[in-house]
């Protein structure tokens, strides 16, 4: 084999002879996954199938409704006699205004 010249080439040479030498445990790995894989049966393969696609759905539905739902303002306050939270835009107020905060209760 030719000797790589370059950083890629050095690192796939490298690659190359640790697959090699890892090469038996591989193989045993691979013969131990198919005869577990073989060992189940159809129907509780789909069992933890669905169980899985039932869990990842209500993960994401779950993660879904914190995600959409609006978020409760912490604070309220009244700006010139006008009341306010703070989630209301406020940013663009041309002239300095007196701010009063108060709990809500």
């Amino acid at each position: 084999m030719a000797v790589p010249l370059t950083v890629l080439g050095v690192l796939g040479a490298t690659v190359a002879e640790e697959f090699e030498v890892l090469a038996p445990e591989r193989a045993a790995a691979l013969d131990l996954a198919r005869e577990r894989f073989l060992r189940e049966t159809p129907n509780e393969r789909k069992l933890r199938a669905l169980l899985t696609a039932l869990g990842l759905a209500a993960a994401l539905a779950l993660l879904g409704w914190f995600a959409l739902s609006p978020a409760a303002p912490t604070m309220a306050f009244r700006v010139n006699a006008r009341a306010g939270r703070t989630h209301d835009p406020y940013c663009g107020a041309s002239r300095v205004k007196s701010l009063v905060a108060s709990r809500n209760r």
